[in-house]
Parts: structure tokens; C-alpha cells; sequence
């Protein structure tokens, strides 16, 4: 079974992905038996990937985003672009599954056996795509998967479907497959892992600013000439993300570890681990804020 990973990339360079992509990327690599890494920033050199194998680099005008007084203008239009570019190159290179990951994403060892074989039961059975499950990595807590995409496709078969923001679709038909969340705690060992808060609060405003109009307008808002990035607004709206989230038994692995070791003190996920204050006060959430209280206390 030959497995391909699609991995649409901006600028390396800033925004936070510059802190831990060689970890993801190695990560990636050892995982999949191809990797189409689709850089929409002109910003991006096949340098950075020069100690990878198994990685093919696509990077040119077409692929990039457009510019406007010598800075980059984010869209999703092409973005899914590009990801579906990624497609084309794994179906050409006779993958037979594909998947769609991001640079802030990981596989955990714990998920590798069981992902693996949900490849092959969704190929014997003949399913045009599967559920790829996700939970999140805050310093040296991981939480339990929550969320589900559609982002793994048979290419076995003569699979119309095609990516689209968090979902899939099928040109022909229509069918829209979108994002779902829930509680997915028993999928947990089918899950990847996105890193949260691992950069500073330039990094964020700079990426809320980047893509801030290109967001207001799927959402239909008003478009501001110039946003403004309200810090205390922002970490508002991402902490009450956090806090319904639910805390797993799991330690981190050998890239999660490598990911914490290279926190620094002014990474968001510092303040993001601190506040954790759990809406489904379970046991082990209970637990978690005794200790951190009493150690906070000495």
C-alpha cells in the first residue's frame, strides 16, 4: 500500500510555523511513502527541505498567492488549489491513498498501527474516502480527539471526490462531506495531532491580520481596510475553545516531546496551559487543576 501525504504550506518563515516544521516534516516522512509539500508563499526554497526524502517540493508562480505592494494576500481559493494539485501528483505517482495534513500536524506513534490499517479495510471495502480524526497537543497535555475530516481518499478507485476547505466534494454529484465535531475519545488511536499556542503573540496577530479579510468574507462581514488584532479578544475566543476540550491519559511521544523541548518561555501555550479551566470537569480534569493549584501555591 502506498501511502501519499498532501501538505499545503505558507511562509516557513513566520506566522509560528517557523519554530517546529523540520519536526512535523520528519514526522510526515516516516510516516507516508510520499510527501507533496505545495507552498502557496514564494518565500519557501527547496533548501529547507534538502535533509528529507521522499519529499517533492512543487513551489511556482502558479501555485503562489498574489501580492499587493510587495505582500502576499492569503486566499483560500488557492489554497484548495494547491491541495488539490497535491492530489493530482499522488494519483499520478500510483498512490493508492491520500491524505491531507497540515505543517502543525503530526502522527503520533499510537496512531500508526491503526491508521495504517484503516487505509486498507477503506480500500477492501471499497469506500471512496474515510474519517481522519484529530485531538490537540497544549505543552505536555493532549486532549481527546474532537473533531473528524473527511481528508482520506481511495485512489484505488475512480474517486471523483476533491478537497475543499475542512471538507471534501464530489464535482459530479455535488456531495459535500464537511468537518464534524463531537466526542471521539475511543477514536483517539486514529487520530494525528495538531500543536496548539506553540508561538509568540506576534506570530499570532500576524497570522489573524493575514488572514483576517479573506475570513470575513466566507463569513459575509464587512471587509476593514486594515484589521487590527485585539489580543485579549483573540485569546478569549481560543481559550473557550480550549476549555471544552477533554483531557486525555496519553503521554507524549517522540515527536511531541521533541515539540515541548523546543517551547520557549513567550509561546501562547504557556498562558493557554495556565488558564485550562475544563467546562466537562471529568476526574482527570479535576486532578490536573488540584496539582497545577497546589504548585502554583509553592
Amino acid at each position: 500500500m502506498k501511502i501519499g501525504l498532501i501538505v499545503p504550506i505558507g511562509n516557513l518563515k513566520k506566522y509560528g510555523y517557523q519554530y517546529n516544521f523540520e519536526i512535523i516534516l520528519r514526522n510526515q516522512v516516516d510516516f507516508a511513502d510520499e510527501v507533496v509539500v505545495v507552498s502557496s508563499s514564494r518565500e519557501n526554497s527547496e533548501k529547507l527541505f534538502s535533509k528529507l526524502k521522499k519529499i517533492q517540493f512543487i513551489s511556482t508562480s502558479k501555485t503562489w498567492f498574489e501580492t499587493k505592494k510587495g505582500h502576499e494576500i492569503f486566499s483560500y481559493e488557492k489554497l484548495i488549489e494547491n491541495i488539490n494539485l497535491g492530489l493530482e501528483i499522488l494519483k499520478r505517482d500510483g498512490c493508492q491513498v491520500a491524505m491531507q495534513i497540515h505543517i502543525n500536524q503530526y502522527i503520533p506513534q499510537s496512531s500508526v498501527k491503526k491508521l495504517k490499517s484503516h487505509f486498507s479495510t477503506m480500500i477492501k471495502e471499497g469506500k471512496k474516502y474515510e474519517w481522519l480524526y484529530k485531538k490537540y497537543q497544549l505543552g505536555d497535555l493532549i486532549f481527546d480527539a474532537d473533531k473528524k475530516l473527511p481528508w482520506i481518499l481511495n485512489l484505488t478507485t475512480d474517486n471523483p471526490y476533491q478537497y475543499r476547505p475542512d471538507a471534501i466534494t464530489n464535482p459530479g454529484n455535488k456531495n459535500l462531506v464537511q468537518i464534524e465535531s463531537g466526542n471521539y475519545k475511543k477514536y483517539n488511536r486514529l487520530a494525528l495531532i495538531d500543536m496548539m499556542g506553540e508561538y509568540t503573540m506576534k506570530d499570532a496577530g500576524d497570522f489573524y491580520c493575514f488572514t483576517h479579510q479573506e475570513n470575513l468574507k466566507i463569513t459575509g462581514r464587512a471587509i476593514k481596510k486594515k484589521p487590527s488584532f485585539n489580543y485579549e479578544q483573540w485569546f478569549g475566543y481560543h481559550l473557550n475553545k480550549i476549555n471544552h476540550k477533554s483531557l486525555s491519559r496519553e503521554t507524549l511521544d517522540k515527536t511531541g516531546e521533541e515539540i515541548l523541548s523546543k517551547r520557549r518561555s513567550n509561546f501562547l501555550s504557556h498562558e493557554f496551559q495556565k488558564k485550562y479551566s475544563p467546562y466537562n470537569d471529568n476526574l482527570l480534569a479535576k486532578t490536573y487543576r488540584y496539582v497545577r493549584n497546589r504548585i502554583g501555591r509553592n
